[in-house]
């Protein structure tokens, strides 16, 4: 709830608590380079807050590995493992945080140029826009991962990509078509 001032209890909330996806981006917008005194404060309170969660829990087995891996520098365990936690966080549900962290993944796949890696994480992110349904998101998506397959040469992804892309814009067009149906009925009466 915004109060008079404007102002959200929410707000700043991300500071005070950030999550292992936000360190992530922070890397990948710092040139994957950032400072390291800034790294270890922000990772250490990374920890802290996946504290709450059980030890066995995945999600915070995963965030742990994503912290692992920016911490040691590892970019390319780092894009592998930011996807295993985009394909948990799309499993349990969560699509808005799961096109976040898949949108983090493909552009860290392409900071980096691990092109395999951007066509999951395209695919994935188009997957997501599919079930919220952001059906034109969806297609952008795809065409973003067919782009990479057919630069990798990968025949069979780039026949799948192609066929969910056409599923998709063909929802999107009857989408659009009954839309301009009922708006046509209404404005002559049928």
């Amino acid at each position: 709830m915004i109060d008079a001032s404007g102002s959200s209890p929410w707000t700043g909330c991300l500071r005070e608590a950030p999550s292992p996806i936000h360190a992530v981006l922070d890397a990948v917008d710092d040139g994957l380079g950032p400072d390291p005194e800034w790294r270890e404060s922000r990772l250490r309170s990374l920890r802290e807050n996946l504290l709450g969660l059980p030890a066995a829990d995945r999600e915070r087995v995963l965030w742990e590995a994503v912290m692992e891996a920016l911490e040691a520098e590892r970019y390319e365990t780092l894009t592998r493992t930011v996807l295993e936690a985009a394909e948990h966080v799309e499993g349990m549900g969560q699509l808005a945080g799961a096109q976040e962290v898949y949108r983090t993944a493909y552009r860290l796949a392409m900071e980096l140029r691990a092109v395999r890696e951007g066509q999951r994480a395209a695919q994935g992110a188009g997957r997501v826009c599919q079930r919220r349904p952001d059906l034109e998101a969806a297609a952008g998506w795809y065409r973003v991962a067919l782009g990479l397959a057919r630069c990798r040469g990968d025949r069979r992804s780039e026949a799948a990509l192609v066929d969910l892309l056409a599923g998709v814009e063909r929802r999107w067009m009857e989408a659009r078509g009954s839309a301009w149906r009922r708006k046509a009925g209404r404005r002559y009466g049928s």
